[in-house]
């Protein structure tokens, strides 16, 4: 994409009412130009300096009803509001688009999962809520941050996870997020506009992939279980305590034999 299309979709970017290609297509682009990437920082900062101001307004039963009089006035020109009120007015339209987004984001993953197991559920959820519906804003962090936001615990996975991805591939993004009420280790590789999750989350007593699914791959301690959601491609293994996760659109057969790949040493970590 070009900068000049870049720049004129940041803002609908930013209220994540693109499409994920189109999203994944931006977030590309951003990542190499330090350009538009500062210009998305900038319209980032003002947004928040918005909701910072909205914050400091006191609320009362009828603050609604006073701005969405003082934004319908035909009498009151934009010179006479305060800078008071239009925070308030822009955080209410951010709030909206907030919803709007999470609406959206919630009735698109519904709508993918449909064929799969609810164990396969787990991992790609959090593959579209946060690798694709949320991308990222800024430049990727560097390696200290993503260390340091995966914690002393998970942050042996960063290494195991830039050793073992394809080609091309490089993180972008590694923390702790979560998705419905619950929590994931996230990490985030990008090849172009191609995206890889490995997304690793506490097992729950009753979750089994057997249960649900025939092993495609098994060794002796591990059985390996893939699904298609197209366009995304899972494949899962579990540990003693976690649910392991590799989600992509690479195609089954790449993702699958990265998952093989990345198992033994991220069980390692996990011990």
């Amino acid at each position: 994409m070009m900068c000049a299309e870049v720049e004129n979709r940041l803002d609908v970017y930013m209220d994540r009412e693109l499409d994920p290609i189109a999203v994944n297509e931006i977030a590309s682009h951003l990542e190499g130009c330090a350009a538009c990437s500062s210009k998305l920082s900038q319209r980032a900062a003002f947004r928040s300096r918005l909701r910072a101001a909205a914050r400091n307004v006191p609320g009362s039963a009828d603050l609604r009803r006073r701005v969405r009089a003082q934004i319908g006035s035909e009498d009151r020109t934009p010179r006479a509001w305060s800078w008071r009120t239009i925070a308030v007015a822009a955080a209410i339209v951010l709030a909206l688009g907030v919803f709007s987004w999470h609406t959206g984001q919630d009735r698109y993953i519904a709508r993918v999962e449909d064929r799969l197991s609810p164990i396969m559920r787990v991992g790609l959820r959090d593959h579209i809520h946060c690798a694709v519906f949320r991308a990222y804003l800024f430049r990727p962090p560097s390696p200290a941050e993503m260390t340091r936001q995966l914690g002393p615990a998970y942050s042996g996975l960063l290494p195991v996870v830039e050793a073992h991805v394809p080609s091309g591939f490089r993180v972008v993004l590694a923390h702790r997020c979560s998705y419905k009420g619950r929590n994931y280790v996230h990490l985030i590789a990008r090849g172009g506009n191609r995206l890889i999750s490995l997304v690793i989350t506490k097992r729950g007593e009753s979750e089994a992939f057997e249960r649900d699914l025939r092993a495609v791959a098994s060794g002796s301690d591990l059985s390996v279980y893939s699904s298609d959601a197209r366009p995304y491609n899972i494949a899962g293994f579990a540990t003693t305590g976690f649910l392991v996760y590799l989600v992509s659109d690479l195609g089954e057969k790449p993702n699958l034999a990265t998952l093989e790949a990345l198992a033994p040493a991220v069980r390692r970590v996990l011990l």
